[in-house]
């Protein structure tokens, strides 16, 4: 869920049956504020095939830079399939991914974490972590991992702060992800910004300095 203050919202309901005959069920909710110029597409909704995740794409321009925003949320045991994903530049590929792997602080790999990292290895993505940061996600048995993930495109990465806040009762710390505009495509337009959250877990801040 991106959420914002004095925003307009959207809200996406689907729900489908696991590989283990398991109900599960999405709601993802864009908001943004008033004054941001946005458009909001449906990439992908829970369906029958192997990839069972929900992905929306938010199209927005600030100072005149425009950027793309994928959600997702992928359920565990899934095969996501990133074959939507053709960004080159100015995109943020945010979520709650199910994917296990070393690279994020897992023992373990599954096959969402394996796709996960072809992903990154055939893409201009890139992983924003830090191994120092908490766990984002909080098993009720008291473990923790990072389902969790933050990827932005090559040109972002070195404009892209993430931290790990606190937990708001999700069950899933929240994660701010702070992006500066390139100043090469900052344009003289009223200086805004733009707050989010993300599934109600993530924070995304876009920002001009």
């Amino acid at each position: 869920m991106i959420m914002a203050e004095e925003s307009r919202s959207i809200t996406r309901d689907h729900s489908s049956t696991n590989r283990s005959g398991v109900q599960v069920a999405s709601c993802i909710l864009i908001g943004v504020k008033r004054e941001l110029t946005t458009d909001f597409p449906i990439l992908k909704v829970m369906g029958t095939d192997s990839d069972k995740s929900e992905v929306v794409h938010l199209d927005t321009w600030k100072c005149g830079a425009h950027f793309k925003i994928l959600a997702i949320y992928s359920p565990p045991r899934n095969q996501p399939n990133f074959s939507y994903v053709n960004h080159l530049k100015h995109s943020i590929f945010i979520g709650d991914f199910n994917a296990h792997s070393p690279s994020w602080g897992y023992s373990d790999t599954n096959e969402a974490g394996r796709r996960v990292h072809d992903f990154l290895c055939s893409t201009t993505f890139e992983l924003i972590y830090d191994k120092k940061d908490p766990h984002t996600y909080l098993h009720y048995n008291g473990r923790s991992t990072t389902l969790d993930l933050l990827m932005v495109t090559a040109d972002l990465y070195k404009l892209t702060k993430r931290s790990v806040l606190k937990d708001l009762g999700s069950g899933h710390r929240q994660v701010l992800a702070e992006i500066e505009i390139p100043r090469a495509d900052q344009r003289p337009f009223q200086d805004q910004k733009f707050l989010g959250i993300l599934r109600r877990h993530t924070f995304l801040s876009l920002q001009n300095y």
